[in-house]
């Protein structure tokens, strides 16, 4: 799968991740999975987490990511994509087991202590806001798509994000809906959603 062309959450600076991770050689990775079921997708989701620990020998940790693009997964209903979001990152892998080689024995270590999960959603919508708020373009993408990283990254960094938040939130609603529409339009062609 050819990576997609990169000129809005960079220049943006949506997120303070990204300028590294895209000038670091190796360090984003995408991967295209049929799944449409939760089963299937989580499956590859576990396999390409413990791909992506696996990695840190040869990239760095802080700006490695690789994104799971999944567009037959929930790809026209963001609730169920949303709450399967949440479950994957509070609950399986806050139960699933790392790699052999992370695990200790006085230790009880699970995969979500080494990596953390996010999603992106062509249809995303932040609850309370009104629909045509353009911070909704913060977390939108042309097909659902889950973004791993590693925990070590962001652990400590929740004020950041907070900060990160706002920023986004300021940036998106000065240029407004039509211009961020716009923007995103431009950046993934037809499958922008409207």
């Amino acid at each position: 799968m050819h990576a997609p062309r990169i000129n809005f959450v960079e220049p943006l600076n949506l997120c303070p991740w990204a300028a590294p991770s895209l000038a670091a050689q190796g360090a984003v990775q995408y991967v295209h999975t049929p799944a449409s079921s939760v089963e299937d997708f989580v499956k590859i989701i576990s396999s390409e987490a413990e791909s992506l620990l696996r990695r840190g020998d040869d990239v760095d940790v802080n700006t490695a990511i690789t994104f799971i693009v999944a567009p037959c997964f929930e790809p026209e209903s963001f609730p169920e994509f949303y709450d399967f979001v949440v479950w994957l990152d509070e609950e399986y892998l806050e139960s699933a087991s790392p790699p052999s080689e992370y695990l200790s024995e006085d230790e009880d270590c699970r995969l979500g202590d080494f990596v953390i999960a996010a999603g992106f959603h062509p249809l995303w919508s932040y609850s309370g806001e009104d629909p045509s708020a353009p911070v909704h373009f913060e977390k939108r993408s042309p097909f659902p798509t889950v973004s791993l990283v590693y925990a070590s990254a962001i652990d400590g960094l929740e004020a950041s994000t907070i900060k990160i938040g706002e920023h986004n939130r300021k940036v998106l609603t000065e240029l407004g809906e039509e211009k961020v529409q716009q923007m995103y339009s431009d950046v993934i062609g037809d499958n922008a959603s409207t």
